[in-house]
């Protein structure tokens, strides 16, 4: 099974950004992406990878019980399949293993939970109810969307999940960079900086109004560049820090398992701001055409570094606030000036606003 699982990148056509992913041995990994982007079988490869760490506990959760069954969970038994993976031989879900399982953990029910045929096992579980899965101790997780996914799930509840100890990375040697499991104490060879314990929590979600994320991930800082690199049809953006891996890619980077029209006509009825975040997945996009037609996210929003550079006349210029109480856990005020284009009437204060 270790054999298989290495060769997940090489019998697929993976893109460069989701073997970025697949292979991310980071902590933390917040991948980013546009609709299309091929999430959820990079998830199924990730998983394919860890297959053959049959003593790490894996735990893979989607926003909600929709998104889990109807997207997570079939997305990765249709990659399964087009490995040679088979439900029944290989792997069960929801299921006491079979006979010829290999058995490794005994649990009372098997429901949500992945069984595999060398005896490792991956719970599957939405965070609609992120309560329910206090208890649970695994070695990594993987994490389908967050839209809607509340701070304490992630903050109070996964974080503290991800803590089976006994997988390793080795850190000199001919096998630096490689991930093994060890049931071993190997405290001597940790002080000594041989090997490190790990563990790893890896985002995979479209654009969300969660501001959580990019606070937690402090990708306000990065803003400039992610729009730089990730605003294209070829280039993605990367960034690597001690323990996180943060990656934002457009759909693009999966055209080639796409229908031929299925980026133009997601683009569609949108507007810039809404193309941004949907075929892009750049994260930092406002609404705003809701009150003003004309609003651009692109255009109009600047830095608030530059905010004292625009000119404000008391008696002429006006501002508008819309508040955004759909936004959650944040109710969001987005503030905006119109800019004078006609005047009109005989009264010196009154204008026709022709653009946001």
């Amino acid at each position: 099974m270790g054999n298989e699982a290495n060769s997940a990148v090489t019998k697929k056509s993976w893109s460069m950004p989701q073997q970025l992913m697949i292979y991310c041995l980071d902590a933390f990994l917040v991948a980013i992406c546009g609709q299309g982007f091929g999430k959820t079988a990079t998830i199924a490869a990730k998983e394919h990878y860890m297959m053959q760490f049959a003593y790490a506990i894996g735990f893979i959760t989607a926003n909600t019980y929709g998104q889990l069954s109807g997207s997570t969970i079939l997305g990765l038994t249709k990659y399964y399949e087009s490995m040679g993976i088979l439900d029944g031989r290989d792997y069960v879900i929801g299921l006491k293993p079979p006979p010829h399982f290999k058995t490794i953990y005994k649990l009372e029910f098997y429901h949500n939970v992945i069984s595999y045929k060398n005896g490792k096992i991956t719970f599957l579980g939405s965070l609609e109810n992120w309560q329910a899965h206090e208890g649970k101790e695994v070695a990594y997780c993987l994490m389908d969307e967050v839209k809607g996914t509340r701070e304490e799930a992630f903050k109070e509840m996964i974080l503290g999940r991800v803590r089976q100890k006994g997988l390793y990375i080795a850190l000199q040697g001919k096998d630096k960079g490689k991930i093994f499991w060890s049931d071993k104490d190997l405290s001597l060879l940790e002080n000594n900086g041989y090997v490190k314990g790990y563990t790893q929590i890896a985002i995979f979600t479209s654009p969300s109004k969660e501001m959580w994320l990019l606070d937690t991930f402090k990708m306000w800082e990065l803003e400039q560049q992610i729009r730089a690199k990730a605003y294209s049809d070829t280039d993605y953006f990367y960034h690597q820090t001690l323990k996180t891996t943060i990656i934002v890619a457009s759909t693009f980077h999966n055209k080639a398992n796409l229908s031929q029209d299925y980026i133009e006509n997601l683009s569609v009825g949108k507007n810039s701001s809404e193309i941004l975040r949907t075929i892009y997945g750049i994260p930092f996009v406002s609404d705003g055409g809701e009150l003003i037609d004309k609003f651009d996210t692109q255009r109009h929003v600047i830095s608030q570094a530059n905010l004292a550079q625009v000119p404000f006349d008391r008696d002429r210029d006006y501002l508008y606030l819309a508040f955004d109480a759909n936004k959650l856990p944040y109710c969001t005020c987005l503030v905006l000036r119109p800019v004078v284009k006609e005047r009109f009437g005989t009264d010196s204060k009154e204008y026709r606003a022709t653009d946001a």
